[in-house]
């Protein structure tokens, strides 16, 4: 429902631009759409929030940094 009232029609949970919010939430919903098996032609709106969050270049590097520290990444969703 916030992704559909998001000011402006922005693509993020509060209106155009990212916020703190959209990161804080990416866990949550990557893990919800994962666990609920959610598929983008029930939810376009919600996978393609999440497919947005997944190509900021922040999330590759949090990502690489993981790959770094850990040897590999293994996504939740």
């Amino acid at each position: 429902g916030q992704l559909k009232t998001s000011p402006g029609g922005g693509s993020y949970l509060c209106g155009k631009d990212v916020t703190e919010a959209d990161f804080m939430m990416i866990f949550p919903v990557g893990a919800f759409k994962s666990w609920a098996s959610l598929t983008p032609s029930q939810f376009p709106r919600f996978c393609a929030y999440l497919d947005l969050m997944k190509k900021r270049e922040s999330y590759k590097a949090a990502e690489r940094k993981v790959i770094e520290i850990e040897g590999s990444f293994k996504p939740v969703f």
